[in-house]
């Protein structure tokens, strides 16, 4: 359920002089390497020195200007709990022996439970079991869905559209990436990026990952079930949305079986026709936006919403296979993705 975390405590000036003193010396200790300034980071002093405990990222951090000082930590959890296993999340069920192990590296430093450390950042994610030759065709789809505009603007964004293994959505407050967990470390692991990687034991499963960034409050308020998965599910639901992916053709005859009407029936077929041919949701739906159909362009984006949720009110996602993917049908993820909070609710309770 949270693949990473940035937390963060403040400290007084003595205490910030007194870490300054043990941490470097437990550094030194660990990795023969002293603090030093971070490259991108010139208000913070930075060790790695204790990444293979969980402790990714430790910053000693000092704002002049607003007399700021604390200490954060990029924490990996699942390897606190699991030597080695920088590649599983972290389930809910094991942050009291995340906690137990925490306490252990941090009672060196006089530093306090992990419970009242601030969030800063914190990546909620699930893994779904999914066949590995149908992850880059839900990778292909997902990148055709209702990606929201102040997402597809950014650079980031874009960068990564035309990623076989990531569907990466970027912005100030938060990212969204769903991804092939297979290829992705394998292609790092073929770069020299990562050593003394199991590939066997993460395929097959495709990462659904939502981080948050610029977060407050203290740890124990994010640490809930029912909150990552309102996370996921809720940006999950509103850019891929329900609905199984089907070719053009048999989306056309599901349609024509499904509605009752026929001048509904004529309307969805043609706004189906109008995404298959424009290539993808997001391209449809800013076309679409500047027709000269509508008197304005608040107007045509209401019909074009509205016409987005009867589709999938008729369990068919607007999305549509193409010939080359060489299936005719591809299972939303809704269902798994319900059932996987449904089992991680029961296993907490």
């Amino acid at each position: 359920m949270i693949d990473t975390m940035t937390i963060y405590y403040r400290i007084t000036k003595s205490e910030f002089n007194n870490l300054y003193t043990n941490l470097n010396e437990l550094s030194i200790e660990s990795s023969g390497r002293k603090l030093h300034i971070d490259r991108k980071d010139k208000d913070a002093l930075v060790t790695y020195s204790f990444a293979k405990l969980g402790f990714q990222i430790i910053k000693l951090r000092y704002v002049k200007e607003y007399n700021y000082r604390a200490i954060e930590i990029t924490l990996k959890p699942k390897l606190l709990v699991d030597e080695g296993n920088a590649f599983d999340v972290t389930d809910l069920d094991e942050m009291e022996e995340v906690r137990r192990e925490f306490k252990r590296f941090v009672d060196l430093l006089s530093l306090p439970d992990l419970l009242q450390w601030t969030v800063k950042r914190i990546d909620y994610a699930i893994d779904l079991e999914i066949n590995q030759d149908l992850i880059p065709i839900y990778m292909f789809v997902f990148k055709q869905s209702n990606i929201p505009i102040y997402m597809l603007k950014d650079p980031i964004t874009q960068m990564y559209l035309e990623s076989p293994t990531n569907f990466y959505l970027y912005s100030k407050n938060l990212t969204v990436n769903f991804y092939n967990r297979y290829s992705t470390l394998k292609e790092k692991f073929e770069k020299g990026e990562i050593h003394k990687i199991n590939l066997d034991a993460v395929k097959n499963k495709l990462r659904l990952e939502v981080q948050h960034k610029n977060c407050s409050g203290e740890l124990c308020e994010y640490l809930s079930v029912e909150r990552c998965k309102k996370s996921i599910c809720y940006f999950y639901d509103s850019i891929i949305g329900n609905g199984h992916y089907y070719n053009f053709e048999k989306s056309l005859e599901l349609i024509t079986k499904s509605t009752r009407s026929i001048k509904r029936s004529i309307e969805l077929k043609e706004f189906i026709k109008y995404i298959h041919q424009t290539g993808s949701v997001w391209l449809a739906r800013e076309s679409f936006a500047k027709s000269k159909k509508f008197d304005n362009e608040l107007k045509a984006r209401k019909i074009f919403s509205r016409n987005l949720n009867l589709l999938r009110e008729l369990n068919i996602n607007p999305v549509t296979l193409t010939n080359s993917s060489g299936i005719s049908m591809l299972e939303n993820l809704c269902e798994r993705i319900n059932k996987k909070f449904k089992l991680d609710e029961r296993n907490v309770n």
